[in-house]
């Protein structure tokens, strides 16, 4: 049975996740970290997409990411994620063998708002995988960029931030304040209380 066409829509924001093969880890450490982002730096601007925010965990990647008008650039974005990812692997492990679950997965956001907390909510899986207790402290997401730091230079800001304030630098304030106070850390004594907004990235 033929696979069916993703829905993809032109200068919307959309989630996308590419899973390990059978929950796999594909980034075991730091190398293969930024072996992922200078592919997607590199070829974001190649094929004049615009990314919003990551976050890369040991078995998956999630991305909130905007195609251009012409929507195929996202797919040929994701195709060389995979494939440099899988080509790096393999090349340094010796083998052949697959390392991406499928396909991606891709889900369009349609307001502001919603894109706003996907942008947060991608944002903050580290917190909710209680691997750190503040997102700053994960190196491996663009909270950094979105904080202010002076990293991943190449990280967009859309509407969902920008309306934040009158300036980037009310935006980032506000923002830092949204991500920090909207939700309480979650304990392990707590569930998370996360707005299911972005539920599909779950």
């Amino acid at each position: 049975m033929p696979r069916k066409d993703r829905i993809v829509l032109p200068h919307y924001p959309h989630n996308f996740v590419q899973r390990g093969n059978s929950c796999q880890a594909v980034f075991l450490d730091l190398a293969n970290y930024l072996c992922y982002l200078a592919t997607l730096e590199q070829f974001k601007a190649a094929y004049g997409q615009k990314v919003y925010a990551f976050c890369l965990m040991t078995n998956h990647a999630q991305l909130l990411a905007q195609p251009s008008e012409q929507t195929s650039g996202m797919a040929s974005l994701m195709k060389r994620l995979s494939g440099h990812q899988t080509s790096y692997r393999n090349k340094l492990e010796g083998r052949s063998s697959t390392l991406w679950e499928s396909r991606f997965k891709s889900s369009p956001v349609q307001t502001d708002r919603y894109a706003l907390a996907c942008k947060r909510y991608i944002e903050l899986i580290s917190v909710r995988a209680r691997m750190v207790s503040n997102p700053a402290d994960y190196q491996r997401s663009s909270y950094a960029g979105s904080n202010g730091e002076n990293r991943f230079s190449w990280l967009d800001f859309g509407p969902c931030y920008l309306m934040l304030g009158t300036t980037y630098g009310e935006s980032r304030v506000r923002y830092r304040e949204h991500v920090h106070c909207s939700t309480p850390w979650p304990s392990k004594s707590t569930k998370s209380t996360e707005s299911p907004a972005c539920r599909v990235l779950t």
